[in-house]
């Protein structure tokens, strides 16, 4: 394979570490505050595999490391070929909000905003 792939390194405590620029403006697992994690259930090496975990950087933007496997919504063309993908994607308050209501327990919710009773 020819294909120039970025490569998304995993710590030592099991999370990501990856670098992005998109529209001028830097997102960086490593200086970003993990919100949390999920995944599909799948194991890691499955091609169908989905990892996903949400980030807030110190401006308070939110945005989600992705990956998964060649069969998945995250992978990547080499050569003719899907093979594993990862990539950062920015969202919006709302987006974070669902997010986190759809794979993070309550609490979490709670801790990082204000509900209605």
């Amino acid at each position: 394979m020819t294909c120039n792939k970025k490569v998304a390194l995993r710590r030592q405590e099991g999370h990501y570490t990856m670098k992005k620029i998109i529209n001028s403006r830097l997102y960086d697992t490593d200086t970003a505050t993990s919100i949390g994690e999920a995944d599909n259930g799948r194991y890691p090496g499955a091609a169908h595999y989905v990892y996903e975990e949400l980030f807030r950087k110190k401006g308070g933007e939110f945005f989600l490391f992705c990956e998964g496997g060649a069969l998945s919504t995250y992978c990547e063309m080499c050569d003719g070929s899907r093979i594993k993908g990862s990539t950062i994607m920015p969202l919006s308050d709302d987006d974070a909000r669902a997010w986190v209501a759809q794979h993070l327990p309550p609490e979490t919710y709670l801790a990082l905003w204000d509900v209605e009773e």
